[in-house]
């Protein structure tokens, strides 16, 4: 198998530049993008297997909810994983909706960063493989 093509959507850029480093390090294909729309052109033409959102984009018209829906919208397999600092339970409870996965930043400990990253660099949707 190729490598994994995993998008970053973060509009942190030291937060972007670390996670791109760890998953490359995992042997991915990164791309980036600091903000819904920039990452919504990205997917349409690179389809990467996993994305990693945050619900609160600061200088993007759609937000990481909207983004989220419209790409499980258009692709069930798509692997998807919130990292956010919104607790807010109403946005979270939205996202669970679409996502995989959910980790609040900053993580907790270095082990919930390393499981944050390996299940984007090889997580799979429930039900669902790329074959």
């Amino acid at each position: 198998m190729p490598n994994r093509k995993v998008l970053v959507v973060e509009d942190e850029e030291s937060i972007f530049g670390f996670m791109e480093n760890m998953l490359k390090a995992e042997g991915c294909q990164v791309f980036t993008a600091p903000d819904a729309e920039t990452a919504w052109t990205i997917f349409q033409k690179e389809r990467p297997q996993a994305v990693s959102v945050d619900l609160h984009l600061g200088r993007s018209a759609m937000q990481g909810l909207g983004l989220l829906k419209k790409i499980r919208e258009a692709d069930q397999k798509v692997y998807l994983l919130i990292f956010t600092r919104i607790t807010d339970d109403r946005e979270i409870e939205k996202a669970k909706l679409y996502a995989d996965a959910g980790f609040i930043k900053p993580p907790a400990s270095a082990e919930q960063l390393k499981e944050m990253i390996e299940l984007l660099a090889k997580g799979e949707r429930k039900g669902a493989s790329h074959g």
